[in-house]
């Protein structure tokens, strides 16, 4: 497994210990080829570790049904997460 591997491995785990569902996806394809495979799925969040993010301790998160991928910390992407996971909670009202 490479350096990005091994990153994603330890973030995976960080996030999966905070209740996410997590795969990595270390397979030897193109990262087209992933990114069409994840978007058929309908994953809610594709996560890349590239060489710029590891340098840069961050994640680019890119949402299903968007072109568009935004560059967070680590931290503000728990962040963000936690705040869609507050918004999905029920509030008990009916």
């Amino acid at each position: 497994m490479d350096i990005h591997g091994e990153h994603a491995k330890k973030l995976s785990k960080s996030l999966f210990d905070k209740g996410y569902r997590v795969k990595v996806d270390d397979r030897n394809e193109s990262m087209g080829y992933k990114t069409r495979q994840i978007q058929k799925a309908k994953i809610p969040f594709m996560l890349v570790i590239g060489d710029r993010e590891m340098e840069n301790n961050t994640v680019s998160v890119r949402k299903y049904g968007e072109k568009k991928s935004f560059t967070w910390s680590e931290e503000e992407m728990l962040e963000k997460f936690s705040a869609l996971d507050a918004v999905k909670e029920p509030t008990g009202i009916n």
